[in-house]
């Protein structure tokens, strides 16, 4: 059997990890995709992502080599980024993946009445199309004391009291 035990050396923990947040891969293709970009640029162009995220995402990307930020001595301050050599090495990477989401994305996203009954249904959207989840093995119990997020942040609040019908609701109700 091979083992994946943390060795200090370890290619998905201490590399791939780095990209697999929410935003990395997503601010990397845009600065492929538009080149040379301010902050403000890149914030228009992923518009749900949130000043305080996007300064975070980009210093972990400088910090990790993927791009390059230029601050210039002007006033008022400018600041530009780019990706660096690593990062356009990346890219072609990146590209593979995504390529593999979109043809698999309807297939993964699609939930049928087949698979899942309405009152068993994990997935749910948001207003502003967001998944949010309901973890099935929670829903399989009558009762489910939780007090969790799902994969996309959203709390999902329940207590000792709450039983499938409950949940099922909330899911038809879209919270």
């Amino acid at each position: 059997m091979k083992n994946f035990h943390h060795s200090g050396d370890c290619p998905i923990r201490d590399v791939l990890c780095r990209l697999g947040d929410k935003w990395s891969m997503l601010v990397l293709i845009t600065l492929h995709a538009n080149g040379v970009m301010r902050f403000g640029e890149i914030q228009k162009t992923i518009d749900d992502i949130s000043h305080r995220m996007l300064s975070v995402t980009l210093r972990s990307l400088e910090n990790d080599g993927m791009i390059e930020r230029k601050a210039y001595a002007e006033i008022p301050p400018r600041v530009e980024y780019r990706l660096s050599p690593r990062g356009e090495r990346l890219i072609p990477h990146l590209e593979s993946l995504v390529e593999w989401a979109l043809t698999e994305m309807d297939d993964i996203l699609k939930v049928t009445d087949k698979d899942y009954p309405a009152e068993q249904a994990p997935i749910t959207r948001d207003k502003l199309g967001r998944n949010k989840v309901f973890f099935l093995p929670y829903l399989m119990g009558e009762r489910s004391p939780i007090n969790d997020t799902d994969a996309r942040g959203t709390l999902i609040g329940l207590s000792m009291d709450t039983t499938r019908a409950d949940i099922t609701q909330a899911v038809l109700e879209g919270v």
